[in-house]
C-alpha cells in the first residue's frame, strides 16, 4: 500500500488571542452579562495594544461587578497602557480600597509613580506589595510594564526594603524599579540588595546592570576630585 497524502489546511488559524477575542465576543452573544469574559477580553485587547477597547470592557465589567478589585486593576493597568496615569492610579487606589492586601495594584501604583517621576511613592508602593500581601485569586490579572525614568517629584516616608511579592517577570520588575526609585531619592545602600535579586531572575537585563553601576558608583568613597553621580542621572532604557 503506498503512502497517502496528507493536505494542508487551506485556512490559516488565527493568531491565539484573535481566536480568544472572537470567542469572548461569542460569549456576549449567549450572556450579555458575562463579567469574566469581558475581563478576559479586556486582557486579550490590551496585549494586542487596543487600550481604549480593553479600557471600554472593563468598564462593562465594573459596571457589572463594582465591588471586585481586580477590574480596577486591571483597567488601570490598561490606562498605563495608553499612558494615561491620572486615571490609572485613580483604579490602582479603588482596587487597593477593596482589597488592602492585593499586592498587585500596590505594584502598578508604583510603575505608574515611576511613569510619572514620583520615585518616592513609587518606592513606597514597591515595598508594600511585600511579602504579607496577596495576589488576588478570583481571576486573571495583569501588571502593568516598567516605565523608563523621569523627573523625581513627591515626598512620601520612604519604606524599608522588604521582600517583594508576586513572581518571575514581575518580581524581577518589582526589585529593579525599587532599586531605580532608592537611587533616585538618594538612598542608593538600600537599592542594591534589589538590583541584585532583580538580576539573580534575569542576569542580562540592562536597565538593572546600568542601575546596579550606578548604585555602585554613587556608593563608592570620594577620592580626590572624583564626584559621585547625581540622581538625575538617566536609567538604561528597558529593552
Amino acid at each position: 500500500m503506498g503512502l497517502r497524502s496528507i493536505a494542508a489546511s487551506p485556512t490559516p488559524i488565527a493568531p491565539t488571542r484573535d481566536r480568544a477575542i472572537a470567542d469572548f465576543t461569542t460569549a456576549f452573544g449567549i450572556n450579555s452579562r458575562e463579567v469574566e469574559a469581558y475581563n478576559s477580553r479586556g486582557i486579550a485587547y490590551r496585549r494586542n495594544g487596543n487600550c481604549d477597547l480593553a479600557i471600554a470592557d472593563y468598564d462593562k465589567a465594573i459596571e457589572i461587578r463594582p465591588g471586585d478589585p481586580a477590574y480596577y486593576n486591571n483597567r488601570g493597568v490598561a490606562y498605563s497602557c495608553a499612558l494615561d496615569y491620572r486615571p490609572a492610579i485613580a483604579d490602582y487606589n479603588s482596587a487597593i480600597a477593596i482589597n488592602p492586601r492585593y499586592a498587585e495594584p500596590y505594584m502598578n501604583r508604583g510603575s505608574a509613580s515611576l511613569a510619572k517621576g514620583d520615585y518616592n511613592r513609587a518606592l513606597a508602593d514597591y515595598s508594600k506589595s511585600h511579602k504579607d500581601q496577596a495576589p488576588n485569586t478570583q481571576k486573571p490579572t495583569t501588571t502593568a510594564a516598567p516605565p523608563t525614568s523621569k523627573t523625581a517629584t513627591g515626598n512620601t516616608p520612604s519604606p524599608t526594603s522588604a521582600p517583594l511579592s508576586c513572581s518571575s517577570r514581575r518580581t524581577r520588575s518589582a526589585y529593579s524599579n525599587r532599586a531605580w526609585s532608592y537611587f533616585k531619592t538618594g538612598k542608593a545602600a538600600p537599592g542594591l540588595p534589589d538590583a541584585e535579586r532583580s538580576l539573580q531572575l534575569r542576569p542580562d537585563d540592562a536597565a538593572t546592570l546600568g542601575t546596579r553601576s550606578l548604585i555602585y558608583e554613587a556608593l563608592r568613597p570620594p577620592r580626590g576630585g572624583h564626584c559621585r553621580l547625581p540622581a538625575s542621572a538617566h536609567r538604561w532604557t528597558r529593552t
